[in-house]
């Protein structure tokens, strides 16, 4: 009950505070298009530039590919302007600006979109008291991804892969656990069989259940009429990687804490704040550092964040190649600490069992 008391609301507390410390997103990148090259475009960049919520992370001359530049480089937005700019506003003629917000995110895209239209709308503020007209400039606002903003299609593959992770990373905690409680290492040794054997056997029961599980999730994209990904190979791969990968965490704790009570109190206030700190709904790079470590601490992280790409920017394996980068390295290290506690383990336990030689 002290374990609860502590963990849940003092640590949750903290550890939530850490993700929304700020309380607003900030120096959310953007692209521009400037296709105008006059004194007006550029005074438009210095304001979308000195906006709190915005950073311009470069101005181009010539059309980009955004959606490409949306999955590659992170962009929440981009803003064209049109050729003859300053010569329709000085000619007094109306003119259009375009802005397109990449809708993966909506709390990120929410306040991108707002922000932008605010600097426009002061710049047309300005704009049309010099041109004597009640609308100088007009923002046309293109949303890419998600275009009607359903926040089920959203937040849905959160929950799921959450669920997923937590279920796992107990069960497999709970199975060492009782090991250890039973004081079965002794005969898993008499076995002699490999630890890498020992490991795959007891965790293989548990994928098998996953991939039933992810079955019946996408039983529910049907139900809740949700799209799949285009690339449906590589979303079952990367949900392949964090399933292993949450399973020799699950492992880790089971051996690290001996007993089922402590494994499943440890991981519950463990867990909780791995959705948060993920990055998936309050963007990852307006976290604080501490926040940042704990997320990449969790395969949930990368998987959720590579598995939007692949769900709503129809990206591929290339497209999210540091998400699957991370993913086999805490594939690897999970892997490697899991079979080494294992393996003490088991030498333990053997150790502890052998006759105490007699002194004549």
């Amino acid at each position: 009950m002290m374990t609860f008391f502590i963990g849940a609301p003092v640590l949750l507390g903290m550890a939530y505070a850490s993700v929304y410390k700020e309380g607003q997103l900030t120096d959310m990148p953007i692209a521009v298009v400037d296709k105008d090259h006059s004194p007006a475009s550029a005074q438009l960049i210095d304001m979308l530039d000195d906006n709190n919520t915005l950073t311009v992370k470069y101005v181009k001359q010539e059309n980009i590919n955004i959606q490409d530049r949306f999955i590659t480089e992170g962009l929440y937005g981009v803003v064209l302007i049109p050729p003859n700019f300053e010569k329709d506003l000085l000619q007094r003629r109306y003119t259009e600006i375009s802005t397109y917000i990449n809708n993966t995110n909506l709390s990120g895209s929410g306040a991108v979109s707002s922000a932008i239209s605010g600097v426009a709308g002061a710049f047309n503020a300005m704009a049309s008291a010099k041109a004597g007209k009640p609308e100088a400039i007009h923002l046309n606002a293109f949303r890419l991804y998600n275009t009607s903003a359903n926040y089920s299609v959203f937040i849905l593959p959160s929950f799921f892969a959450i669920f997923l992770q937590s279920v796992l990373m107990v069960v497999l905690a709970l199975s060492f656990g009782s090991e250890n409680e039973n004081g079965s290492f002794r005969e898993l040794k008499e076995l002699r069989l490999p630890v890498i054997s020992i490991m795959i056997g007891k965790a293989s029961l548990y994928w098998m259940l996953s991939m039933v599980v992810l079955c019946v999730y996408r039983l529910y994209f049907y139900l809740f009429r949700q799209a799949l990904p285009q690339h449906l190979v590589d979303a079952v791969l990367i949900s392949g990687l964090f399933i292993v990968a949450v399973s020799f965490q699950g492992m880790i704790a089971g051996l690290l804490l001996k007993s089922q009570l402590k494994a499943i109190q440890f991981l519950m206030i463990l867990n909780a704040p791995a959705w948060a700190a993920s990055g998936y709904f309050w963007p990852f790079d307006q976290d604080t550092l501490p926040a940042q470590i704990y997320g990449i601490l969790f395969p949930y992280m990368p998987f959720i964040n590579g598995f939007r790409i692949l769900l709503m920017e129809h990206g591929t394996l290339y497209d999210i190649r540091n998400y699957l980068s991370l993913q086999f390295i805490q594939l690897t290290l999970y892997f490697l600490l899991a079979y080494l506690l294992l393996h003490i383990r088991i030498k333990k336990k053997n150790a502890s069992t052998q006759p105490v030689p007699s002194v004549s």
